[in-house]
């Protein structure tokens, strides 16, 4: 074993080595920031007597902290937290206390920028890793963006930084699960960067793109804008469903989803349907235009954004502290009904999910409002109803790429407790900072950001008071924040919202309420309210779809019964009130243009005859867009022009104008 003092001297040295951005990176930029917060306030720290080899104690907020030669990344926390913790920063926050000052040495300056190049190979590589992480790990190298001393990021904005002490040392801001892949990536990006010649078969570990299938698929879009979206056969809905089946078997998930979802549009066309919508249609045929010809032109080395998935994989975790913020009722257009709970995991700075649902009118009588109201998916949970609006940590959770939580018998629940307000997600009191903050989250173009990013938890300064909007038959209330920009909270009216919607218009209170809800760009920035949390230091959560209706009785003979009753909403007070449409000004100019290319695509396409609207694009800076409509000579640039225009609209509903 090493001597004690050694290892504490070794163990600074690493810590001393990361700056605050490998921090970030380490746990998020949240706890960093409390952290510090911490230790301004005069936090103390003891080192002890660990009785583990090669491994230094310290004694933070009544918690043992646990550092070994494998650093920070490989720390360990008495509390009940899953991964780095708050204690575990401050350890490292606070090293010049409990460890000496280390004197610069040739050696620890070029410790952070030193290439691990001499210190192992492919081999070891694979040996840490196993078999299946190595080979995704091989799928990511094609995500690497960039490359500097001792960092490597990724397209989706994955760090991984350098840490002279082993593979586990790595400091990698990946989910949990995949951090070791990586890790991976980041040392065989390491080692090609010295040339290092490197033999991995098969990196992209995917089948072959089939070409033929995708023109295929780009023939039947170009046949459908031909004879045009408004004329459409059945049979046009049946070889989009063919293609779709065809795509999925081999491995083309994503455009078998995309085809399956045009299919149902021209259907409902065809059959009259009320939620027919001819626009809604062209913009969709213009999406899986953009991602086939994207397909078609990455070929073999696709990225699995493109492909997608067939299924959603999870895995399991250690354990996770989570923090319930609410739930909500849904129902799809293709027939099925479900609830959805969210969860805060303070650790990892991130919203998680579960979900349970079934198709209308099931046998087993599901219903979300009646699934809310029993028992919780995980043992020791209790009542969902609590579960949802409580502290607790869930042992061995599962979980896939969208953070969804599955309700896997395993996993347990302990340490329920009611809410503080430090278990809350960050609090945006400012409408700017939260646009900012999210902007780098949701995905622009074909690449989609996970869902729950969305969430935002707010703080408005003022409410302003609930209107019924008739024409859009949503309720629209006005948040103003502290600098008087406002963003609108809209919710339309149906049988699941309806007692979310005579919930707000009788809240008497709504200023002293943070509110929890989804925020979404089109077609105008929107927010759709999930739930209500009021208190200081012990924060009710209130989710608004689940409130209960007022309730009338009937007396029969002497017979009793309770009816819920149903309520009109509250009429726009029109001298006072603006229906929400969009403000957006960039919108308004380019909607001729996007009036012109959809009556292109109803009719039948033909090389248009007609003059364009006259909209000064090149002057705006779209020089893109107006050089494809001077050449609009065949369906596939019809679909490719509207695929731009989609692009601009959808950056500019992220701008608060």
């Amino acid at each position: 074993m090493a001597d004690p003092e050694n290892v504490l001297l070794t163990v600074a040295r690493l810590i001393r080595a990361l700056d605050e951005e490998a921090l970030a990176a380490l746990a998020s930029k949240g706890l960093v920031r409390r952290a510090h917060k911490d230790l301004e306030n005069g936090l103390l720290v003891e080192t002890f007597d660990a009785s583990k080899p090669d491994t230094i104690g310290l004694k933070i907020l009544e918690e043992s902290v646990y550092i070994g030669a494998s650093g920070p990344a490989g720390a360990s926390c008495s509390c009940p937290a899953s991964g780095v913790c708050r204690h575990i920063l401050l350890a490292c926050l606070s090293v010049d206390q409990w460890a000496p000052a280390d004197q610069p040495t040739e050696e620890s300056t070029e410790a952070r920028s030193a290439q691990p190049m001499e210190s192992f190979n492919e081999s070891d590589l694979k040996r840490w890793a196993g078999a299946e992480t190595f080979r995704q790990g091989i799928r990511l190298l094609d995500a690497v963006s960039e490359i500097g001393d001792g960092l490597v990021t990724f397209l989706d904005g994955v760090q991984c930084h350098w840490v002279p002490a082993g593979f586990d040392a790595l400091i990698c801001n990946a989910e949990p699960r995949k951090k070791n892949a990586y890790r991976v990536a980041a040392c065989l990006t390491w080692l090609r960067a010295q040339g290092v010649a490197l033999e991995l078969p098969g990196e992209s570990g995917m089948p072959p793109m089939d070409m033929q299938l995708l023109e295929r698929a780009q023939r039947l879009i170009s046949d459908a804008i031909v004879l045009g979206i408004n004329h459409l056969p059945q049979s046009f809905g049946q070889n989009f469903r063919v293609l779709s089946v065809a795509c999925r078997v081999n491995g083309l998930v994503r455009p078998a989803l995309e085809l399956e979802s045009c299919a149902q549009e021209i259907e409902w066309i065809d059959q009259r349907h009320a939620l027919a919508d001819s626009a809604r249609l062209f913009e969709k045929l213009a999406r899986l235009a953009a991602l086939l010809l994207t397909l078609q032109n990455q070929g073999d080395q696709a990225e699995m954004v493109y492909r997608g998935q067939a299924r959603s994989r999870y895995q399991e975790m250690g354990h996770m502290a989570l923090v319930g913020m609410g739930a909500y009722p849904w129902e799809t257009d293709s027939g099925y009904q479900g609830l959805t709970c969210l969860f805060w995991a303070p650790n990892e700075q991130a919203f998680f999910s579960w979900s349970e649902s079934r198709p209308k009118n099931s046998a087993d009588g599901f219903h979300p409002r009646k699934r809310y109201e029993e028992g919780s998916p995980w043992p020791g949970g209790g009542l969902l109803v609590n579960l949802c609006q409580s502290f607790f940590t869930l042992n061995h959770p599962k979980t896939n790429e969208l953070r969804r939580l599955s309700a896997w018998q395993s996993s347990t629940v302990e340490n329920l407790r009611p809410i503080a307000q430090t278990d809350l997600p960050p609090l945006y009191a400012d409408w700017s900072e939260l646009l900012q903050q999210q902007e780098h989250k949701m995905g622009l173009g074909l690449k989609h950001g996970i869902p729950l990013d969305a969430l935002c938890l707010l703080q408005p300064k003022i409410w302003h008071p609930p209107q019924f909007d008739e024409k859009e038959q949503a309720l629209i209330i006005q948040l103003e924040d502290e600098k008087g920009a406002i963003l609108p909270v809209i919710l339309p009216f149906s049988s699941l919202t309806q007692a979310g919607i005579f919930y707000l218009e009788r809240n008497r209170k709504p200023e002293e309420k943070l509110l929890l809800a989804h925020l979404s760009h089109r077609p105008a920035l929107r927010l759709f309210p999930i739930a209500c949390l009021a208190g200081e230091d012990r924060p009710i959560v209130q989710n608004i779809l689940f409130q209960p209706m007022p309730e009338k009785t009937h007396q029969w003979f002497g017979f009793k019964w309770k009816v819920t009753q149903r309520t009109i909403p509250y009429p726009q007070d029109s001298d006072a009130f603006t229906a929400i449409e969009s403000l957006n000004p960039l919108t308004q100019v380019l909607s001729p243009l996007d009036d012109f290319l959809l009556a292109l695509a109803e009719r039948g396409f033909r090389p248009p005859s007609d003059s364009l609207p006259a909209i000064p694009l090149e002057d705006l800076g779209f020089t893109r867009l107006a050089n494809q409509l001077k050449h609009l000579d065949s369906p596939q640039d019809l679909l490719l022009a509207r695929y731009t225009l989609h692009l601009i609209q959808s950056a500019a509903q992220r701008l608060p104008w």
